[in-house]
């Protein structure tokens, strides 16, 4: 499976530690951290057992390093995916939403995530944009894959209704034909 459909702009990646805190600042003061214990350690299994790396400077040096930066704008998130940038010509989208900013990177690196934000400011969108992408950039076809290619939980049907009826707004390669009402199931 292919996680990784991320490639960061240049702007973005010339982006220093402190612009990207001023951004994050001002963008409705955005926090990004790994799920952490105490000991600062969760999350950091993938540092090398010898490194010990336990102070809050080390873990923000850390993060910086692994947690990509937020994009300013849309092309910056989907240059790569032309389809995706005419489906948001098409909706009218002119800007991310500070959740989509953040989150549209993490979520195209193939990287684990939780956003929490208010409603009406773009969730949906910032999990559905690049959940297409990963779906229809397989290696396996989606004709030969077995089960969902993506599964959406809501904690209520008045919600699933609402992210449902956001998915049939987007038409990309085909993939709105398999989002109908038969993936709303309730028990």
């Amino acid at each position: 499976m292919v996680k990784d459909f991320y490639e960061e702009d240049p702007e973005i990646t010339a982006m220093t530690r402190e612009e990207v805190v001023e951004f994050r600042k001002k963008n409705f003061n955005i926090i990004v951290e790994l799920f952490k214990k105490d000991n600062f350690s969760y999350g950091l299994s993938s540092l090398k057992k010898d490194e010990d790396v336990r102070t809050p400077e080390e873990i923000q040096d850390y993060l910086f390093q692994i947690i990509p930066k937020p994009v300013k704008t849309i092309e910056q998130a989907f240059k790569r995916y032309p389809e995706i940038l005419e489906q948001c010509r098409i909706q009218k989208f002119v800007n991310p939403s500070p959740v989509q900013s953040q989150l549209w990177p993490i979520l195209l690196k193939g990287l684990d995530c939780v956003g929490i934000a208010q409603t009406g400011t773009g969730k949906t969108l910032a999990f559905l944009l690049p959940a297409l992408i990963h779906i229809d950039n397989q290696t396996t076809p989606r004709d030969k894959r077995i089960g969902p290619n993506c599964l959406v939980l809501s904690p209520t049907r008045e919600l699933a209704i609402q992210i449902e009826h956001e998915v049939k707004k987007i038409n990309y390669k085909g993939i709105k034909s398999v989002c109908g009402n038969n993936s709303l199931k309730m028990k």
